[in-house]
């Protein structure tokens, strides 16, 4: 990809490569939203996974890759915890109401 965008991407992956990963998150929101490279989920959980610290958006990130099996096995439970631990992120709050609840206690999609 061209421009700044791309070009950040680039400069932070290199930088990803020889051990700082303090940009991690960066890397994950990038390949999540495909912005300065090609959108790619199981980039951005590999990326996001290794977030250290509560971050609102890469919960919500996680959660919508678990909870629509994007690069990965669809676990629901994992993702309603991720969007769960998203707090007020209105994203995380608004693909919430993508699942319920059962009688038995068990985390599924609204259909």
């Amino acid at each position: 990809m061209r421009g700044r965008a791309g070009r950040g991407f680039q400069l932070l992956k290199h930088a990803y490569g020889k051990g700082n990963a303090w940009g991690v998150y960066y890397l994950g929101t990038c390949c999540f939203y495909g912005r300065g490279t090609r959108q790619d989920y199981g980039e951005a959980r590999k990326y996001l996974e290794q977030v250290d610290w509560n971050n609102r958006e890469a919960f919500y990130c996680l959660g919508v890759i678990y909870g629509r099996g994007l690069g990965v096995a669809e676990d629901i439970p994992k993702a309603v915890k991720y969007l769960q631990d998203a707090k007020d992120f209105p994203a995380a709050r608004e693909e919430l109401l993508n699942y319920k609840k059962t009688l038995f206690g068990k985390w599924v999609r609204r259909r």
